[in-house]
C-alpha cells in the first residue's frame, strides 16, 4: 500500500513483494517522497494495509531525509507503529561511494535479511542507483578490479552494464528468497530516451519487475500537480493517475494527497 488513494488504484493495492519496481522521473517529481512513505506503510498490520515489518533505506546522495521522514510522520501519524516515532522499524544506510560500494553493501545484507532482530524486512528502498553510476561517469571512477565503471568508450559502457546486472540480480535474488518489496530510484536528468541523460539502463530489463515514472516540478511552494505512468509491468496494465504534493506548515512538511478531480485510467 502506498498509503494514498490514486496511486494505490493505479498500482492495485501498491508495490509488489518479491519483485523489483523501478520508480524513474526528473528531479523534483516525488520520488523520494513516495518512498518515504513506502518506509512508513510498511510498519502497518495487513490488516491496515502494511506488511507487519520493517524496512530498509539505501540513500546514496549525502544525508538521507530523516526529516523530511518524520515530518510526514507527525502529518500522517497513522502511518506509524509503535512508540517511538517513525524510526522505530526502519534502517538506514547511508554514505555509499559507487556502484561496486552498493554491490558489496547489498551482499552483506543478507545475515539482516534471513535473522532480522524484530520484524522481518519487508521492503529495501534504494534511493538512487543512478547518482552512483552518474559520478562515475563523470569522474571516470574505476572499479576495484581497475575497470573502468562510468567515462566513455565501448569497454567502459559493457563494465557498467556487468555491474547493474550484478545489482539486478542481487535485487530479484532477494525479493524471490525474502519476499521483499524492492523499490530503486532512477533518476533522469535530461531527456527520456537520450542515452547521454544520467539515467541508468531500465533495471526491470534484467529483473522482469516492472518500471514506473513520476512526473511534475514544484512551483513557488504552491501544490504541483503530479503524474504517475506504469510504464511497464507484468502484473498491471499501462496507465497512469494524477496527484498532489502539497505543503503543510511552516516546518515545510510535506503529505500527499489524491487529486479528487481526476481518476486513474487504464
Amino acid at each position: 500500500m502506498c498509503g494514498q488513494g490514486a496511486l494505490d488504484a493505479l498500482l492495485r493495492g501498491g508495490v509488489p513483494c518479491g519483485a523489483v519496481t523501478e520508480l524513474c522521473g526528473e528531479a523534483s517529481a516525488a520520488k523520494t517522497q513516495l518512498c518515504l512513505q513506502l518506509l512508513l506503510c510498511t510498519q502497518l498490520p495487513p490488516a491496515q494495509g502494511g506488511l507487519d515489518g520493517t524496512a530498509l533505506y539505501i540513500y546514496t546522495e549525502g544525508d538521507p531525509p530523516l526529516k523530511r521522514l518524520q515530518q510526514l510522520a507527525d502529518v500522517r501519524p497513522q502511518l506509524c507503529r509503535g512508540d517511538g516515532g517513525a524510526f522505530d522499524n526502519v534502517f538506514v544506510e547511508r554514505g555509499v561511494a559507487s556502484g561496486e560500494e552498493l554491490l558489496m553493501r547489498l551482499e552483506r545484507l543478507r545475515p539482516l535479511l534471513a535473522d532480522p532482530p524484530r520484524q522481518p524486512v519487508r521492503l529495501l528502498v534504494i534511493d538512487s542507483v543512478a547518482h552512483l553510476f552518474r559520478d562515475a561517469g563523470a569522474a571516470g571512477d574505476h572499479g576495484q578490479d581497475g575497470r573502468d565503471c562510468g567515462g566513455g568508450g565501448l569497454a567502459a559502457y559493457a563494465a557498467r552494464a556487468e555491474l547493474l546486472f550484478r545489482l539486478a540480480a542481487l535485487l530479484k535474488l532477494y525479493a524471490d528468497e525474502f519476499r521483499l518489496a524492492v523499490v530503486v530510484i532512477n533518476q533522469v536528468t535530461d531527456v527520456v530516451g537520450d542515452e547521454r541523460s544520467g539515467r541508468t539502463a531500465p533495471l526491470c530489463r534484467h529483473t522482469a519487475g516492472q518500471r514506473l515514472q513520476t512526473a511534475g516540478r514544484e512551483v513557488a511552494a504552491q501544490p504541483v500537480m503530479r503524474c504517475m505512468q506504469v510504464v511497464f509491468s507484468p502484473y498491471l496494465p499501462t496507465g497512469f493517475c494524477y496527484f498532489t504534493l502539497n505543503r503543510l506548515g511552516r516546518s515545510a512538511a510535506a503529505c500527499l494527497h489524491e487529486d479528487k478531480r481526476m481518476t486513474c485510467c487504464d
